[in-house]
């Protein structure tokens, strides 16, 4: 359903095909649309507003299937045995089979039969729809307002009480019967179709019989027979499946969303997977209703297109709030000065109790000019979803939380300061505040309570750690400061069951890259024992190491920030530069079992300086576990955190390269300028990683007084000079 406008800027009425994109100007929407698993699209030139009361509903249907409908029938003939050397001319090759569609068979590719199966009109509805209100751009994302373009006057409104609904349906499953396959093997076991191991010959298939027992008045009973008068029925209970929701995207100068949006999508108990189960030989779905429903996701502004003078993302500045926008001076179309006073906004708001009780996946922030998420606007997303955001300027003093999820900040030049631009109109960096929380940090359920409270918590897919990235990809940024105070959080998390057993899980990645970065917050990368730590990856224009003692940053606010980082600024041969300069303790206390340190220029690593991956791990609550293994809290350390020898690390590596253009902001850089650069590791200086670990040393020119360790493991040590020839670089 597309809604072309609603009133006209200009001209008579418009006679024939209605061309939406030459009048539409206006779009007042105040009424009630229910499409179902579909898609409703408004564009206009200038104004979208959504009023109080008035609703947009794409969300997925809820259909209804018997119990036994999951069990589908499929011949195993030479294409499905194809890769079953064991069958192949064997007792079931030309059978036809039985199964469950949620467990599959474990012989033979079956995936045709599944791909195959039909589905009713209501079943084929189950997902959410998208929603798409667009100022000032068409269905491609193309702009077409000029006045737009040049002074930026566009706006979608959301206002208190208009509700969008994306959220995902699915299928209500009645209990039932199922006769799927069974095998009796030549041991005299007898397997179900769906675990029957594929390796095994001379497989026999258990017939359904059909007889009549004088006994119970002739009554004729069907079914798989096997040493006993009871048929081999497989129960399934009543249970739903989910389907996922759909999106939401609002692309224009200035957005205001205040309103109700929910993107939730409901799994049921078998939908435990990322992904439905494939077939060993390739990638073909051999069984189905397993993979987890993803809840909605939410865009605002244009990722990126190409615009005459640059890359344009349509949408300005954005801010992330607690508070909600007042909309009480905005005028209608019943207002008779409605046109004459057409309300318009300086910044776009998103109100932050309105994305975190949307129950979102993933939410994409893309703009033009600069991304602010204030103090207090907290966005908590369910484990494995998503935050992505793309700007000039980016400012985080409030939380963003995504168990085992993916946080992306990335600084990126748009058509106001490319190279068409003012290069210097603003300061653009990532800016994280002193009580900013970015968190990926796998989840923690503690279940050993659950047998005396007889309630316990649903498994978490979502203990690994996620990964969290800092990038400054624009020419001429200043790069990254997380201010005091400030948290980045990959750790692994963990999962104690009803006995007090405990599963951990490796913790995540965090990847930096601005010409200076300044990491005066606090870092987290730990897991428990025997499971992986944490990557971190930094790459700056100038990169040192060093014993010292280091004064911090120092900077408290935004402004000071920029001060800090403009005083490590500075230009050479048409190119910005900064430096990044690390305390060789910097890691030792956070966990990371992998560092990797890169500069465009030179990398040096100081006299006396000791590169070692952390040997901090996480205390589970119950520490007696640890104790009774012989691992005591240190006395040095938080409460629960404690230091193990390096020999006791799972994984290690350390990465240390100079002279790296590519994947940075300066990825033009004269190749002589770029061949000259030194990686350095000075006179009494040490790099070690655990037993079986990596070290590897890359640059055009190394020289090393300096003792590096990699026992039983490996050290690679890789000169690299670089050259133009046909097809680009090579190195």
């Amino acid at each position: 359903m597309t809604f072309g406008g609603l009133s006209t800027s200009e001209g008579p009425p418009f006679e024939g095909e209605f061309k939406y994109r030459d009048s539409v100007d206006i779009i007042d929407y105040h009424g009630k649309i229910i499409a179902r698993s579909g898609e409703v699209s408004m564009y206009a030139d200038r104004w979208i507003y959504l009023e109080d009361g008035s609703s947009i509903d794409v969300s997925g249907v809820w259909a209804s299937r018997t119990g036994d409908s999951n069990e589908i029938e499929a011949q195993l003939n030479s294409f499905q045995l194809r890769d079953e050397d064991a069958q192949q001319g064997g007792s079931l090759q030309g059978k036809t089979i039985s199964f469950n569609t949620l467990l599959g068979s474990n012989i033979g590719d079956i995936s045709g039969y599944l791909s195959a199966e039909e589905k009713t009109a209501v079943e084929s509805a189950t997902k959410g729809g998208d929603v798409n209100l667009w100022v000032g751009v068409d269905e491609n994302e193309q702009q077409v307002n000029s006045e737009i373009n040049e002074f930026g006057n566009g706006d979608i409104i959301v206002s208190d009480s208009a509700e969008i609904d994306i959220s995902g349906g699915g299928v209500l499953y009645d209990s039932g019967y199922l006769q799927t396959t069974k095998l009796l093997a030549p041991d005299r076991k007898i397997y179900d179709i769906s675990d029957a191991p594929d390796n095994l010959t001379d497989y026999r298939v258990l017939t359904r019989q059909t007889f009549s027992n004088p006994k119970y008045g002739n009554a004729t009973i069907s079914g798989l027979f096997y040493g006993g008068s009871t048929p081999l029925y497989g129960y399934v209970g009543p249970y739903i499946q989910g389907s996922d929701a759909g999106s939401l995207s609002l692309i224009g100068p200035t957005v205001t969303l205040n309103g109700v949006l929910n993107g939730l999508a409901i799994n049921g108990p078998y939908q435990t997977e990322e992904d439905d189960p494939t077939y060993e030989y390739d990638d073909s779905v051999v069984a189905v209703g397993r993979a987890k429903a993803v809840n909605g996701v939410l865009t605002v502004g244009n990722r990126s297109y190409t615009y005459p003078s640059g890359r344009h993302r349509i949408t300005d500045k954005v801010v992330l709030t607690e508070h909600q926008s007042d909309l009480s001076e905005v005028k209608t179309t019943s207002d008779e000065e409605f046109v004459d006073d057409l309300y318009t906004a300086d910044t776009s708001e998103l109100l932050i109790s309105t994305i975190e009780n949307a129950q979102l996946s993933a939410v994409n922030l893309y703009s033009n000019t600069s991304v602010s998420i204030d103090e207090n606007a907290d966005i908590q997303l369910e484990g494995d979803s998503s935050v992505s955001v793309t700007s000039s300027l980016i400012t985080v003093e409030g939380e963003v939380y995504a168990p085992g999820g993916t946080i992306n900040l990335t600084l990126d030049d748009s058509y106001l300061y490319d190279d068409g631009g003012d290069a210097d109109a603003i300061d653009r960096m990532i800016y994280l505040g002193p009580d900013s929380v970015l968190s990926t940090a796998g989840e923690q359920v503690d279940n050993s309570a659950a047998e005396v409270t007889g309630k316990a918590e649903d498994v978490p897919a979502n203990t690994a750690g996620g990964s969290i990235t800092l990038s400054d990809d624009t020419a001429y940024g200043f790069g990254v400061y997380a201010a005091a105070g400030s948290l980045i959080d990959v750790s692994g998390g963990y999962y104690i069951d009803q006995n007090g057993d405990w599963t951990g899980a490796k913790a995540g990645e965090i990847n930096v890259q601005g010409h200076s970065i300044v990491l005066d917050g606090e870092l987290s990368g730990v897991s428990l024992a025997g499971y992986d730590g944490a990557f971190i990856n930094l790459h700056a224009s100038e990169v040192e190491v060093t014993a010292r003692e280091m004064a911090q940053g120092g900077a408290t606010d935004f402004f000071s920030a920029v001060t800090v980082l403009k005083e490590l600024a500075y230009e050479e041969d048409g190119n910005r530069f900064g430096s990044l300069v690390l305390n060789h303790n910097r890691f030792s206390d956070d966990g990371f079992s992998h560092i990797s340190l890169i500069s465009t220029k030179d990398l040096t690593v100081g006299a006396n300086v000791l590169l070692t991956p952390s040997t901090v791990k996480k205390l589970i609550p119950e520490f007696e576990a640890f104790a009774n293994a012989g691992y005591p809290p240190s006395s040095d350390m938080p409460y629960d955190r404690y230091r193990v020898d390096l020999d006791q690390l799972e994984d290690s590596s350390i990465t240390l390269k100079a002279g790296v253009s590519e994947g940075s902001t300066n990825a033009n850089v004269d190749l002589n300028f770029t061949n000259n650069m030194v990686l350095t590791l000075a006179t009494g200086s040490q790099v070690e990683v655990a037993p079986q670990g990596a070290i590897i040393l890359e640059a055009p020119n190394i020289n090393i007084d300096a003792l590096v360790s990699a026992p039983a493991g490996k050290i690679n040590i890789k000169q690299v000079q670089y050259a133009t020839e046909e097809g680009g670089i090579q190195r």
